[in-house]
């Protein structure tokens, strides 16, 4: 999409957020009426259309509903108070905890914007082993803190969550412990906590990572430790129940002691550690392997050189065995780091303004230069589009090969000072409009899909500030496939924008082996546009950068790739064949058709050669063509020879040998004849294999090949399409 429309929803009361009243694309609550007439006239008219379609402009209290009042301690919480915890439960379930265990509770309409409900929950409050609260991990019976202590505490819950009867957390007994974790415990750090994916959709989470800074809190060499894991910095748990046992980690791993007083309680059992090489900025559980941890870890220099490294380690043995390391050196240092949903990309932004997208399939590294300083990053869901904002609020938007997509507010987007009729879309989104100061942005966080009403899927970013506020934007995609936002819906948006080399760039990123059907649905895309305009030179190299994709990957495919999609490449082949022939093009042409090595495209070429006069070209088209009619008589011929020869052998063997009167299955020479009827069978079969379609991969002869890894240039202005499929394309046409 050349351009993503969205709506920003501000859930604040406050003064220091300034809304113009024209603008129609961005809300907040209204406290009291505007002192100028004009200015409530236009406030008025906003209310309206806001009511219309649902999004709530004022909060009211009611007998047992204080909404006001509630969202109003809510705002002083975050003014006050440091957020520690964010996550997304059942679909619309948004929990935050702060620094003193106030756990607050919204649930979000993300067709309207709105906040239908909000609990704040001060059970814990007092009731942990510590007074701040660094980080926090949520399953369906366990809640675990971390404090700047060198200790958890860890909330077991009798009844298990049922999130749709989500309610306070005294409704479901909890009960506290606090556990010692191994390391130093004279420094205070902030240790952070990753869970499974699955643990905040609704799934228990049996084990838990604890990790912190590999240089804070660092044992000294004549520092006496007795346990390995004291100089770990990622500590992976499981979150059992009962009287312990042996952890599965093995002997090295021995399950930490329940408190005293509390023999038979749940238990933290220490299933593997691991000391990383660097400081880590990031450790996540992997999505497709729960007992896989992805680290993302930082190493700067004393001369300025970073180097980052992206691991994979295993976790189910007692230490964290490194699978893989990826190194990655850097000019400037990292700021934000994110890992792609689809775990196949690695999103890092650098100080110095620099984005780098990291192909963990392909080993590959595309870096871009943005205006801007990126401080946090957060992915689409589908992992199609990435988010960056730098500290201020500027909001940028990017596809899989980082090519730019412009935002822009629903009706305009006036903001502060200008009216809607003046905004038009730009390559970034500036939330710092809105505010009277200058606001830091804490956090982004994607949101999960959720289908409405009507059947289309909602789609939205959480904007978290310093100090509050929180901000919704909802993406307003209209979609054919009722809202969702893949790779091919961004190629088509390209091309109807006329950014053919956007468009190229993102195909060419795209993997066939993953993703092939979103790459041959783009491929039609671009080059059904191509097709339909006039051949020049940059249209020719774009046509022939689209079609390397497939035909000159970086890896090979594989086989059943190949089997999937080759033909109806070499059908879009054969079209960019027959579109050079009709632009006079014959040496390119002739080219191809040795790429091709069909007969009919020879005699084609044979023809329109002899039309414009260049015999010699005539010529050699039509030997090609001959040279192919020989070779398929030579093949049919000798296939047919190995059938005629192997019909009589097997006749006269049913009628041969000494009792011939018993058919195939008897006589004394009934094994020789099987074995020579084997061996004549395995020689049919291999000779159809090397007889089989010519291999797309086929190179030519110096220029004869018929693309490379083709950089495009230029583009012509777009038409829009039809079908995000595009257009069927029959074979020779």
């Amino acid at each position: 999409m050349a351009s993503l429309l969205l709506e920003a929803h501000f859930w604040t009361h406050s003064e220091d957020v300034i809304i113009h009243p024209d603008d129609v694309g961005a809300y907040k609550f209204h406290e009291r009426a505007e002192s100028s007439a004009l200015v409530a006239a236009h406030q008025r008219v906003k209310e309206l259309y806001a009511d219309s379609r649902g999004i709530a402009s004022r909060l009211t209290n009611k007998r047992r509903v204080r909404h006001r009042d509630t969202f109003k301690q809510l705002e002083e919480l975050l003014d006050q108070q440091k957020l520690c915890y964010q996550s997304w439960h059942h679909l619309n379930l948004l929990l935050l905890l702060f620094e003193s265990g106030t756990l607050v509770t919204l649930w979000i309409n993300f067709q309207t914007g709105n906040v239908d409900k909000l609990i704040i929950d001060k059970t814990l409050v007092g009731k942990m082993g510590s007074d701040q609260v660094v980080s926090a991990a949520l399953t369906e019976q366990h809640l675990l803190l971390t404090h700047p202590e060198n200790r958890v505490t860890l909330v077991t819950l009798s009844r298990p969550v049922v999130w749709p009867q989500w309610g306070r957390l005294a409704a479901l007994e909890p009960r506290t412990a606090v556990w010692e974790l191994p390391g130093p415990s004279t420094r205070r750090t902030e240790r952070r906590l990753s869970l499974p994916p699955a643990a905040g959709g609704g799934q228990s989470a049996p084990v838990v990572a604890v990790w912190w800074s590999a240089s804070v809190g660092e044992i000294q060499p004549w520092t006496p430790s007795g346990r390995d894991q004291d100089r770990a910095n990622v500590l992976v748990y499981r979150l059992g129940s009962g009287g312990g046992g042996q952890p599965a980690g093995g002997p090295g791993a021995a399950a930490e002691q329940p408190p005293a007083g509390w023999p038979d309680g749940p238990r933290l059992e220490l299933l593997s550690y691991c000391k990383t090489h660097h400081d880590p900025l990031l450790v996540q559980f992997s999505v497709l392997r729960p007992d896989t941890l992805y680290t993302v870890e930082q190493s700067v220099t004393s001369t300025g050189e970073v180097l980052v490294e992206h691991g994979t380690y295993d976790v189910t043995s007692a230490v964290c065995q490194q699978l893989s390391a990826i190194t990655i050196p850097l000019t400037s240092e990292v700021l934000c780091a994110a890992i792609s949903p689809d775990e196949r990309r690695l999103l890092l932004g650098c100080a110095d303004g620099s984005l780098l997208l990291h192909n963990c399939a392909r080993q590959m590294t595309h870096m871009v230069k943005i205006q801007m300083t990126p401080r946090r990053a957060a992915w689409h869901p589908h992992s199609t589009l990435a988010f960056v904002s730098s500290e201020t609020g500027q909001l940028r938007c990017y596809d899989l090969a980082l090519n730019p997509l412009q935002l822009q507010l629903a009706g305009g987007g006036a903001g502060r000072g200008g009216t809607a009729a003046q905004s038009a879309p730009a390559a970034g989104l500036g939330l710092g409009q809105y505010f009277r100061f200058k606001p830091r942005v804490s956090r982004l966080l994607s949101c999960p899909e959720v289908m409405s009403q009507e059947g289309h899927v909602l789609q939205s970013l959480l904007v978290t500030f310093v100090n509050g506020p929180l901000a919704l934007l909802c993406i307003q995609a209209s979609r054919p496939n009722k809202g969702r936002v893949y790779p091919s819906d961004v190629i088509a948006e390209f091309v109807t924008a006329g950014r053919l080399d956007a468009a190229i760039n993102l195909l060419t990123s795209l993997n066939w082996e993953q993703q092939g059907d979103e790459a041959l649905a783009g491929l039609y895309m671009v080059t059904g546009y191509l097709l339909k305009r006039p051949l020049t030179p940059a249209a020719e190299a774009q046509l022939e950068a689209a079609l390397g994709s497939y035909l000159a990957p970086v890896r090979p495919l594989s086989e059943p790739v190949q089997n999937m999609y080759g033909d109806r490449v070499r059908n879009i082949t054969r079209r960019f064949f027959h579109h050079l022939i009709r632009h006079r093009c014959l040496e390119k042409a002739y080219r191809l058709a040795l790429d091709l090595r069909d007969h009919d495209l020879f005699m084609d070429l044979h023809r329109a050669a002899l039309r414009h006069d260049q015999r010699h070209l005539a010529a050699a088209a039509l030997e090609k063509a001959e040279q192919i009619d020989e070779e398929a008589s030579v093949t049919s011929g000798s296939e047919s020879g190995e059938s005629t020869s192997c019909s009589s052998d097997c006749s006269s063997s049913w009628h041969s040998g000494p009792e011939g009167d018993r058919g195939p299955d008897h006589g004394p020479d009934h094994g020789d004849q099987k074995d020579r009827r084997d061996r004549e069978g395995r020689g049919d079969s291999e000779l159809e294999e090397e007889e089989g379609p010519d291999d797309l991969l086929v190179e030519g002869d110096g220029d004869g090949a018929l693309v490379s890894a083709v950089t495009a240039v230029g583009g012509d202005s777009a038409e829009n399409l039809n079908d995000r499929q595009g257009s069927i394309i029959c074979d020779g046409c």
